[in-house]
C-alpha cells in the first residue's frame, strides 16, 4: 500500500482528508504533521496512528506521499522541500496564490519526479463528469450561458486568521470557492476569459463576488459567491434547446427543462460507496476524497489515473489573478429587502 502523511492538522484535514485515507483500500496513514504543539500527536492518538510530528522533515523515509493542508502561502516551499526527498505531494486548493509560485511548484515536481496533484475533489463529484458529457454531446444545444451562484454564511471553524489575510491567503472567497469553479469551467468547456469582475474587498480579503468570463465557444458565465448571504447554490445552464439546474452538493438534484415544449424534468445524482471512517452518512461529499487518494495514488505507482495536475491547479489560479487584476468595487453587495416606502412608514 502507498505511505500517506498529512501535512496539517486543521478542519479540512479533520473533517475531509483523515476520514478518505483511512478509508481508502489503496493508501496507509503513517503520519500527521502540524507545527502546533501536540496537535497532530493528539490527532494520531485519536485514530491509531503511531506518528504525529511538528516537524514536516520527519515524513522522509516514512511516507510515499503527503497531503498538504496548509496555508496557500505555505504550499510552495512545503512542496520543494517535499520533492527534494522524492516524496508525492497532493496539495489543497487553491494551488498558491500566484501563478509564480504555480510555475515554480510544477518545475521543482518536475526536477525531482514526483508527481504534482490539486486537490480540486469537486471532480469527483458524480454530477461533475455527467454534466460534462451533456455539455459535450451537444444535448443542450448551443449553450448560451452559465449561471453559477453559491453562498452562505461563513461557517468553517479556523484555527487562525491567516484565511483572512491577503498576504497568507492571496484572496477571500474568489481564490478558495472560486478556484474551485474556474478548474470545473475549464474542465468542461476549455480556455476562458475575463469579461470584468467586482468584489467586496475594500484592501482586504473579498467576501461577496460577481465574476463574468467568457470562453472559447463565446459562452458567457456569471459566477457570484458569498462568504456573507445564502445564495441560491445551483448552477443553471442555458441551451438553446434545454436547460439544465444543478445543485451543488455531491448528491445532486438534476432538473432538465426542454425550451421548445415547456416542460421539465427532475432527478438525483448518486454514486455507490463504501462506508466512510469517522464520518456519518450526512457528509457523503467524503466519498469524493477517497476517490482523489485513490487516483492519486495509482499516479504515484505509474497507474493510469484521473488526477488534477499542476497546470491544471495553475490555469485556476491564472483566472483568479487575472480577476483580480480586473477588479472593481461590488455596488450594493447586500441588498436590503425593500417594505415600506418613507411614506407608509410616517
Amino acid at each position: 500500500m502507498v505511505r500517506v502523511g498529512i501535512v496539517g492538522c486543521g478542519a479540512v484535514t479533520e473533517r475531509l482528508h483523515l476520514p478518505a485515507v483511512l478509508s481508502s483500500t489503496m493508501v496507509r496513514l503513517e503520519a500527521l504533521v502540524d507545527t502546533a504543539p501536540g496537535r497532530a500527536a493528539r490527532l494520531a492518538a485519536s485514530v491509531g496512528v503511531e506518528h504525529g510530528f511538528t516537524d514536516m522533515g520527519a515524513l522522509i523515509g516514512t511516507v510515499d506521499v503527503a497531503i498538504l493542508a496548509l496555508p496557500n502561502s505555505m504550499h510552495l516551499e512545503a512542496v520543494r522541500t517535499l520533492a527534494q526527498e522524492g516524496i508525492h505531494v497532493l496539495v489543497e486548493k487553491p494551488m498558491a496564490r500566484t501563478v509564480d509560485e504555480c510555475e515554480a511548484m510544477i518545475a521543482a515536481a518536475a526536477g525531482h519526479g514526483i508527481v504534482l496533484s490539486i486537490a480540486h475533489v469537486r471532480r469527483f463529484f458524480p454530477w461533475v463528469e455527467l454534466v460534462r458529457e451533456w455539455l459535450a454531446s451537444g444535448f443542450l444545444g448551443r449553450l448560451e450561458s452559465i449561471d453559477w451562484r453559491e453562498g452562505q454564511p461563513y461557517r468553517w471553524p479556523v484555527l487562525s486568521s491567516l484565511p483572512f489575510d491577503r498576504d497568507a491567503a492571496g484572496g477571500g472567497v474568489l481564490i478558495d470557492v472560486g478556484s474551485h469553479v474556474f478548474d470545473l469551467l475549464r474542465w468542461w468547456r476549455g480556455e476562458g476569459g475575463v469579461v470584468s469582475y467586482e468584489d467586496d474587498a475594500l484592501g482586504g480579503v473579498e467576501a461577496d463576488c460577481v465574476a463574468h468570463l467568457r470562453d472559447r465557444h463565446g459562452c458567457e458565465a456569471r459566477v457570484e459567491l458569498s462568504r456573507t448571504r445564502d445564495l441560491r447554490n445551483t448552477v443553471v445552464f442555458t441551451g438553446d434547446r434545454a436547460t439544465l439546474e444543478v445543485t451543488l452538493e455531491y448528491d445532486a438534484t438534476i432538473t432538465l427543462g426542454m425550451r421548445d415544449r415547456g416542460s421539465a424534468l427532475a432527478g438525483s445524482v448518486r454514486a455507490q460507496r463504501a462506508p466512510i471512517a469517522l464520518i456519518p452518512q450526512s457528509w457523503p461529499m467524503v466519498a469524493a476524497f477517497v476517490e482523489q487518494i485513490d487516483q492519486f495514488a495509482a499516479a504515484t505507482r505509474g497507474e493510469p489515473a484521473a488526477i488534477v495536475s499542476g497546470d491544471d491547479g495553475m490555469a485556476a489560479v491564472a483566472l483568479v489573478e487575472r480577476c483580480y487584476a480586473s477588479r472593481g468595487g461590488l455596488i450594493d453587495p447586500f441588498p436590503l429587502p425593500t417594505t415600506s416606502s418613507p411614506a407608509e412608514i410616517a
